[in-house]
């Protein structure tokens, strides 16, 4: 059952830019950024340092916009 409140990410659909697919697993509470070319974790961040994070916004320039439940935050892809 989902409820808005949950610490899990609302959007499980990848966001790709400049070689980068960033996403969220539905099994855990990190955000990723990952190479296409090589499979390797670029970086991560953990959800609880913003909160619960929700989706991601878009990609903007090399700008990840990460909407969470009480916040908007820019990460460099």
């Amino acid at each position: 059952d989902y409820s808005p409140f949950d610490n899990r990410s609302a959007d499980l659909t990848p966001t790709i830019a400049q070689g980068v697919a960033v996403y969220a697993p539905v099994d855990g509470l990190e955000l990723y950024g990952v190479s296409l070319l090589s499979g390797k974790v670029l970086w991560q961040i953990s959800q609880s340092e913003n909160g619960a994070f929700r989706y991601v916004g878009g990609i903007v320039g090399n700008t990840v916009l990460c909407v969470y439940q009480n916040s908007l935050v820019g990460l460099d892809l």
